[in-house]
Order: structure tokens, then C-alpha cells, then sequence
């Protein structure tokens, strides 16, 4: 990723389409890009060379209706779409002089409107995923962007075998890790990952609000050190001051001479030409108004250094205090005012550290320090602003905690090992000579770039010697083999993680939650109560996991039976992998699979029989010296599905993994899928049913089931004719 000014702030999510729910996000996205590039026309490109933005928004609204509610531009459209055939037929055509003379006809809208108002959107929503290497600047679909879509099996190194995080973080992880803020010529970069690292290693915990200022304002045409970071962190009250110190000599820097002679010239004046100039330079991103009020900010200011009347200043700033505030104060109120509002000695009294008084004289550099305030508050601003996503990202990596307003890195002992090889500061800046600067601006937004393909942390890191780093880890965790160091781990995050579920998920309050499911019509309120951007789905799964928690009287390893990815704080964030069940526990004598979906009875026939009775079937073979069952958990059943569960237990199933070097057939004769329904469950927890005795009563129901499935019946009838 490229920032263009020595000024711009890196953002991994476009401001057009902004959401809370980015992760969800992603797969919806890759979704539909999936579904449309399957067609004829794979071309990403406006009308009339493709139909492909217009597709990719229709289905972007219709995936995400709380999201993106009013489109009123594509409303119209559609809509003419629908009520005219021969528009319908320009528009498929790609007929751009036919669909321009129907649009004047039918609606108020204009050829420009569909690029500007629904295409433009499709380009700004699918850019996120270019940012995050999941997809080229065509929208192909890269590899990393498959493994996340289809929750493929990683290939981890040795270190990454360590940590227990699921595939779908690690994605994350990497990705980060991965990721450069190049200068406009790619000379310089700027890896805003390896400085949080560097921080987090060093501070056990940090307040959230520095961090990410911290990491998020750094633009590598202006740099500074990691130990400079670490040492204004150490002083505690020079933090969010080394902040907007950064920025005023960032945005000086970017100064240039011909600009400096302007703004003198500006100075203080009124002038007509003058003030034309102050809004080539002072202009709102957002609104135009805005820029005007800035403007008549600026001339009350100069008003009140000339006459000390305070009249015209007070009234446009209680008019447009939040527009004036946002552009150039951090604090919560530019100016303070008393009662009387008329006494310019108690108001400047008042105000005397603002830095609009202070640092704004009636001379030649006038508008230069206004033109620097102004800045400076806004790139601050948009730093907050952009961390939001970068902070989101980094809890979905699963080693980065966002809690109680504090970060810290989760299993730090093994990131110092690992780190202790390499230096890692030197890794956070890169300067590029002119042909490795040339490569990477070459392979920039293609599937050829690193970051489009799957990496692990020890090749992204360039860590040759990952043995060493082992044996130093095990050394640190008095373990051997290095399989004890996960187990460990594993260990001590289950603990954890149970002691997250007792704080914040009480018996009562899973009851309360899992009662909410019946109605889809409550999916705000469970994402308000979990707390949580991930798919309702995603939420149904952990929920159903947590409710089992409860039920079950033997103990297991909560964390490790869930297959969906966790975020640092331990909350929900991408779904279980098509791979294997949703959860899987393990008992020291039987294993229990549960399998969620919120899909109705009609749905689940398409979505659900074939990879529920797949993940079944599998685990019953793979764990051959244990008993399987398996609980099939939905809000409603019919009694096709419900008597088709209970039937597959009569017939032996084929394994879908094959073995390497076999041809030998791997069959299961007693696969036990158990249908329940989402107010069972419930009841179940209400009423403190026996874990022990439901599986038991299951297994000897299943049990009485004849076993003497004749697997040649088909054979027997075909050759009556053959033979």
C-alpha cells in the first residue's frame, strides 16, 4: 500500500462503505466477487465495458440491509430496470448511447449517476479487500483471499504450529505482518505492524488511545525510531504530546516553498484574491459548507486581533462549535467563554493556553500557523479515525488483547524468543534501492506480490535459523518436546477463557441470548449483547458452544473444541472451517461433535445434510477407538431431516479423506447425528439436565438399530439385467 502526500494517513478501509463488522465484511465481499466472476463477463471495470460494479452493489445491499439502507440513486435505477423492458435491454447490451436517451426519458437520473452513485461504491467497497491483499486491483481473488473464503488449512512453520490461534487468525496475522506503507515512489516503507510489536514487547500493558496513535500516525516520509517511540511511552505524560509534535513538524515539512510564499502573502489579509487562495488551501473534505464556516472563522478571528471585539467570534462559534472544535482543537471546546460575553480580558484570561491565540499574530505568518492548526487537527483526527479498522484487525489476529482500554500481547514469552534472532527494529523502516523499488511498485495490487500469497511468519520475518528459536522457547518453558510448549499454552488459554465465559457469559445470560435466535427479527440486540462484529451465524455457533459448557459434566478444553477464530479478547470472529464440525469435544472415552445452523428446515436439505453428515462420518473413522456422536443443533427441524439423521446410523459411510498410498475404502457403521432443537437446548440448560445421561440415552437409543445394511443391494438389482 501506497500513501500519495507526505501528509496522508494509511487507512485499510475506504471512507465510502465504512463498516463496524470489516471481517464479516470481507467474506461477504469475496463472496460475491466469487459469484459474479464465474459468469461470462469477468471484467472489473464501469459501464458500459462491464456489468460487474453494478451486479457486485446490488448484492452487496442486499447482503448487508442494516448496513447500507438508503441508496436512493439505485433504487431508481433498478427500478426502471424492472418496469422497462427496452432500458433492461440497453443496460444488458451495454448499449451506453441507448441507455443515456432511456434514463432522460424514464428518470431523473443521468448516464454519470450510475458510475458516481452505485459503481463508484462497488470500486470503494471491494478496494478494502486490495488492502488487505485478498484480492488484485482487478478484484481476482488471490490465494490468501481463497484460504480465508473457503477457511482452507493452513501450512504453518514451526513457530506458528506453537501458537493457539485458528487458521483464520493467523490470515490476519500475516497479512499484517506483511503489510508496508510505501512512499509515492516506493523508496521508503513503513511496516505499522513491526512497530506495534516493538511497543507491545516492551510495555506489558498500554493505554489503547496512544497505541494506536502511536503505530497509525507514522508516515514513512517522516520517520521516527522505535526507541524514540519507547522512550516518550516511558514518560507517561509526554505520549499524546509527542503525538501532536509529530504531526505540526510533519505537516511543516510538507511546506513547500512555493506554498510558503502564498500563505505570506495570505498573511492576515481580507482581500478578495486573497481569501480565493485561503480556500485552495483550507478546504473541508466532508462539506462544502464547511469550508465556508472555516473561512468566516478565519475572518472573525482576524477581527477580534484587530478591534478586541468579541461579538461576531462568540456567535459563529456557538453556531458551528462541533464543525469549529473538529478542525482545530483536540480538546472537547476551542474556546471557553463566560457569562459575560463581552469581556475580552476574562475571555482571554480564559483561553490563554490556546494555542489560536498564542501562536496566531497579526503578521506575515498569519495564515501559516492557522493553515498548520488547521492540519495538524485534522490529520490527528483522521488518525483516530483510521485506527479504528487497523485496531479491529489486530484483535482478529488473535494475539493482539484490546481490553479495558489497555493493549497488550498475548504469549509474549514467544514472540520475544522469536524476535531475539532477528532486529526487529531495523525491520520496521526499509529504504528500497531504484530496482527493488521498481519490482514493488510492479507487482503492487497483482496476485505476483507477496502479500497475495500465503507466507508464513518465519519467511515473512526472514528467519532462517527457526530450530534455534525453538530450542530457546523450550529452553524458556522448561519443556521437551516442543509439542509440550502448545499444550501449555492451550492450557492456559482455556483457563483463561473460562474465566472469560463465568464474567461474561452467566448461565442466565446464555439463556437470555440463545432464546433471542428464534426470532432473526433480535439479530441487533445479540450482536449488542455479545458485543461483537462478527455474523449471527458465527455468534449462534459460540453460543451453542458456551451452552454446552454448562450442560456438561466432565470437563474438557472449551477453547480447543470451537473451530470458529476468536479474537484476542475471546469473542466471536469468523466460523468454523467447511473441514471439520463446528465443535468438537473431547471426552477421555467418546467424542461429541456439534454441528449449529440458524438455517430453516428448507435450507438445511441444501446448505447442511451433505457436510454435516460428511463431518460426522469423518470423525467417527478418524477417532476409531472412541465412540462419536453427534448433535445437530438448529432453531427448527422437519421430519424428513429429523428421520434421515436417525436413518444414516443403519448404513455403513465412506470416509471423504483419502488416505496416501491407500486405496483401501475407510468405512463408519455407526454414524450418530442427533437432531435438537434451539428450545431444547435451552431447556436442557434450564433444567440442569445430565450431560452423562442425554449422550447415553442417545447411544443406546441408536444402538438398537439393525446393523445388517446389505451394501450389494444395488449391485443384485443391476445385474438381474447385466448378468
Amino acid at each position: 500500500m501506497k500513501v500519495n502526500k507526505s501528509t496522508d494517513v494509511f487507512n485499510l478501509m475506504d471512507t465510502n462503505g465504512r463498516r463496524e463488522d470489516i471481517i464479516n465484511a470481507y467474506e461477504i465481499y469475496l463472496k460475491i466477487l466469487q459469484k459474479i466472476k464465474t459468469s461470462a463477463d469477468t471484467n472489473w471495470a464501469h459501464f458500459p465495458k462491464s456489468l460487474n460494479q453494478y451486479k457486485f452493489y446490488k448484492l452487496a445491499i442486499e447482503k448487508s440491509k442494516n448496513t447500507f439502507e438508503k441508496h436512493p440513486k439505485f433504487d431508481e435505477f433498478e427500478s426502471t430496470l424492472k418496469k422497462h423492458s427496452d432500458f433492461k435491454m440497453a443496460f444488458n447490451n451495454k448499449d451506453d448511447d441507448k441507455l443515456s436517451e432511456l434514463l432522460k426519458e424514464y428518470t431523473n437520473l443521468k448516464i454519470k449517476d450510475l458510475d458516481k452513485y452505485i459503481e463508484s461504491r462497488a470500486r470503494h467497497y471491494t478496494n478494502n479487500l486490495v488492502k488487505i491483499g485478498f484480492t488484485d486491483s482487478k478484484r481476482n481473488i488471490s490465494s490468501v483471499g481463497m484460504s480465508y473464503l473457503n477457511n482452507s488449512e493452513l501450512s504453518r512453520d514451526k513457530f506458528e504450529n506453537l501458537l493457539p490461534i485458528k487458521d483464520g487468525n493467523l490470515i490476519f496475522l500475516r497479512q499484517l505482518m506483511k503489510l508496508k506503507i510505501f512512499t509515492k515512489d516506493y523508496t521508503k516503507s513503513y511496516n505499522p505492524m513491526l512497530m506495534a510489536f516493538n511497543i507491545l514487547l516492551n510495555e506489558d500493558k498500554i493505554d489503547k488511545e496512544e497505541f494506536l496513535k502511536l503505530v497509525v500516525m507514522i508516515n514513512p516520509c517522516f520517520q521516527i525510531t522505535p526507541d524514540e517511540i519507547l522512550k516518550n511511552i516511558k514518560d507517561k505524560n509526554s505520549v499524546m504530546k509527542k503525538v501532536e509534535d509529530y504531526n505540526t513538524r510533519l505537516i511543516k515539512k510538507s511546506i513547500s516553498s512555493r506554498q510558503s510564499k502564498e500563505f505570506k502573502e495570505i498573511g492576515f489579509s481580507k482581500k478578495k484574491k486573497d481569501l480565493k487562495n485561503f480556500k485552495k488551501f483550507i478546504k473541508s473534505g466532508k462539506k462544502k459548507s464547511d469550508t465556508e464556516i472555516f473561512l468566516k472563522f478565519y475572518l472573525s478571528l482576524i477581527e477580534y486581533k484587530q478591534t478586541k471585539k468579541i461579538d461576531n467570534l462568540y456567535r459563529l462559534y456557538k453556531e458551528h462549535k462541533g464543525v469549529i472544535d473538529n478542525a482545530f482543537t483536540l480538546d472537547n471546546h476551542l474556546f471557553k467563554f463566560d457569562k459575560k460575553k463581552d469581556d475580552c480580558k476574562k475571555f482571554e484570561s480564559n483561553n490563554k493556553n490556546n494555542k489560536i491565540f498564542n501562536e496566531l499574530e497579526l503578521n506575515s505568518d498569519f495564515f501559516t500557523n492557522f493553515y498548520i492548526i488547521y492540519k495538524t487537527t485534522t490529520r490527528i483526527n483522521n488518525i483516530k479515525e483510521y485506527s479504528d479498522t487497523f485496531c479491529r484487525l489486530l484483535n482478529a489476529s488473535g494475539v493482539v488483547s484490546f481490553e479495558n482500554g489497555l493493549v497488550e500481547l498475548k504469549y509474549k514469552d514467544l514472540w520475544k524468543e522469536l524476535f531475539n534472532e532477528i532486529k526487529l527494529d531495523s525491520l520496521v523502516y526499509e529504504k528500497n534501492e531504484e530496482k527493488k523499488a521498481k519490482k514493488f511498485k510492479l507487482n503492487e495490487g497483482t496476485l505476483n506480490s507477496a502479500f497475495s500469497d500465503n507466507i508464513p511468519i518465519s519467511e515473512i520475518l526472514g528467519v532462517s535459523n527457526l530450530d534455534t528459536v525453538l530450542k530457546s522457547i523450550n529452553k524458556k518453558f522448561k519443556t521437551d518436546p516442543t509439542k509440550e510448549v502448545k499444550e501449555t499454552l492451550l492450557n492456559q488459554t482455556d483457563v483463561e477463557f473460562k474465566n472469560f465465559i463465568k464474567k461474561n457469559f452467566s448461565l442466565n445470560t446464555v439463556i437470555e441470548i440463545l432464546s433471542l435466535f428464534e426470532d432473526r427479527n433480535n439479530d441487533d440486540k445479540i450482536k449488542n449483547l455479545v458485543d461483537c462484529d462478527a455474523s449471527i451465524p458465527t455468534i449462534y455457533e459460540y453460543m451453542v458452544g458456551i451452552a454446552w459448557f454448562y450442560i456438561s459434566e466432565d470437563k474438557y478444553n472449551l477453547f480447543e473444541s470451537f473451530n470458529l477464530s476468536m479474537d484476542a479478547n475471546f469473542k466471536p470472529v469468523i466460523h468454523a472451517g467447511g473441514g471439520e464440525g463446528d465443535i468438537i469435544i473431547d471426552y477421555p472415552n467418546e467424542t461429541l461433535m456439534i454441528e449449529a445452523t440458524l438455517m430453516n428446515a428448507q435450507a438445511q436439505k441444501r446448505g447442511e445434510w451433505e457436510p454435516v453428515l460428511r463431518h460426522a462420518t469423518n470423525l467417527t473413522i478418524d477417532k476409531e477407538n472412541k465412540k462419536v456422536k453427534t448433535l445437530f443443533v438448529a432453531t427448527e427441524l422437519d421430519s424428513n431431516s429429523i428421520n434421515i439423521w436417525r436413518n444414516v446410523a443403519t448404513v455403513p459411510l465412506e470416509s471423504s479423506k483419502k488416505e496416501k498410498n491407500s486405496n483401501k475404502k475407510r468405512l463408519a457403521n455407526n454414524v450418530t447425528i442427533m437432531p435438537i432443537k434451539n428450545n431444547e437446548l435451552l431447556s436442557f440448560l434450564q433444567k440442569r439436565i445430565s450431560s452423562r445421561l442425554l449422550i447415553k440415552e442417545i447411544g443406546e437409543s441408536f444402538e438398537k438399530l439393525p446393523r445388517n445394511f446389505d451394501e450389494s443391494w444395488r449391485d443384485k438389482i443391476i445385474n438381474n439385467f447385466l448378468d
